[in-house]
């Protein structure tokens, strides 16, 4: 794997950091319980995200925003999701009460 984030049960992630060297945040290591909060989603034709954020982080260090991927159809890849929310925040629709996802560190 060549990328660090945030694992959860039921097979999604959130990417941290891509590529290798692994990174984490400062004082994270792999194998660390960690919560994300939920804000909002993202979703075109091809792509569609959950908007997170993780301690006091909204973006990866590369500057997208942190997102979990939920949809991709019609040949687009799983990086557009972020890519395109991070592209036209315009379209990304906040909840009225955020929700809480704990996963694990990889």
């Amino acid at each position: 794997m060549n990328y660090t984030g945030i694992f959860f049960e039921n097979g999604t992630h959130m990417t941290w950091n891509f590529g290798t060297p692994l990174e984490y945040p400062k004082g994270v290591k792999a194998g660390d319980k960690a919560t994300v909060v939920v804000h909002g989603i993202y979703a075109d034709d091809d792509v569609e995200c959950f908007i997170v954020s993780y301690d006091t982080f909204m973006y990866q260090p590369k500057g997208t925003l942190l997102h979990i991927t939920t949809r991709v159809q019609n040949g687009a890849k799983p990086v557009m999701s972020g890519q395109r929310a991070t592209a036209t925040p315009s379209k990304i629709q906040y909840f009225e009460e955020p929700f809480y996802l704990t996963g694990e560190w990889k």
